[in-house]
């Protein structure tokens, strides 16, 4: 009877054990140290200076479906003379997705770009970064939304047109991005800088915690922390988005990107519908690829709007 009890208990312990390490996996899935991006927006200044200095026109806190707070700002597109202001339309709206642990100040003097090429622009911090609210990243499953949410709460105020809609984003905003375009048929295309194709891209991280997880540990650690984060891992997945794009998608990747390796992007391409293109840049690596021209990246946005990709973008030059 001693045995059996004994043999129960450290069942037990053993199964308490397995858990409470499960969900410690999980936690670094969905809680990122975002203090980088937090400490680029500080630097950056708050919204009332950016406002007063003219380098942003308005600032919104929006609340999402669960409460969530996503802090925002907003560039509104410049006439190309100021004789054409009276009767100037925007050509679109651009939502600018930051990259994993950043915020959307590393993005304003892009923003400022794209804007002087006649475009609204959106910036947005995902949640669990920046000035937004809530603590979990869920890889898209619900940051996909957030900028639904957000660009339809501008329109209904009449802060902007959401006619035609452009996506812009690196890393998992690429990834966002593009998941974004997939739930939203006004997104008229769809620029995304070394995006990883789902969210399988941690266990990368995962083979430093834990080399020797196997596949169907790694896949209850992901369940474990889709139940905490309250999503579903299979809905953060940018080449099943790919899959029903109607839209232009220009890819961009750096073929030395260990961060992100570039068979994440042409997984990617291979998933999407025409009209597509990728970029593999030979030079770059992740941080290198996301330093490339400012100028540049406007300059394809631009045509991706004005072409549809009919006019195949350049390759970025090095910096």
């Amino acid at each position: 009877m001693k045995r059996t009890s004994s043999i129960a208990l450290f069942s037990l312990a053993a199964l308490m054990a397995a858990g409470c390490q499960q969900d410690f996996y999980a936690r670094k899935i969905i809680e990122q140290d975002t203090n980088y991006g937090k400490l680029v927006l500080t630097m950056t200044g708050d919204a009332d200076s950016l406002v007063k200095n003219k380098r942003i026109d308005l600032h919104h806190r929006i609340v999402t479906s669960d409460k969530t707070k996503i802090d925002v700002w907003i560039i509104k597109g410049k006439p190309p003379t100021p004789a054409e202001a009276a009767n100037f339309k925007p050509a679109g709206t651009v939502a600018i997705i930051h990259g994993l642990l950043d915020s959307k100040a590393s993005y304003l003097s892009l923003g400022e770009k794209i804007s002087k090429l006649g475009y609204d622009v959106v910036l947005p911090d995902m949640r669990a970064h920046g000035a937004s609210g809530g603590k979990y990243v869920t890889w898209g499953a619900k940051e996909k939304y957030d900028v639904k949410q957000v660009i339809d709460t501008l329109e209904k105020a009449k802060v902007l047109s959401a006619e035609n809609i452009y996506a812009f984003g690196t890393s998992l905003g690429g990834a966002v991005a593009i998941q974004y375009a997939a739930i939203e048929p006004r997104v008229k295309g769809v620029m995304a800088m070394a995006p990883p194709k789902d969210i399988t891209i941690v266990r990368r991280g995962m083979a430093i915690l834990a080399p020797t997880m196997s596949d169907k540990d790694f896949n209850a650690v992901l369940a474990r922390a889709g139940k905490l984060g309250d999503f579903d891992p299979a809905q953060a997945s940018a080449i099943k988005a790919a899959s029903t794009l109607k839209c232009p998608l220009l890819l961009v990747h750096g073929l030395l990107d260990m961060t992100v390796p570039v068979d994440n992007s042409s997984a990617i391409y291979k998933a999407a519908n025409e009209p597509k293109q990728i970029i593999i840049v030979p030079w770059a690596s992740h941080a290198t690829l996301l330093l490339a021209s400012e100028a540049w990246i406007a300059n394809q946005i631009d045509n991706i709007a004005k072409t549809g990709l009919k006019k195949p973008a350049e390759e970025p030059k090095k910096p």
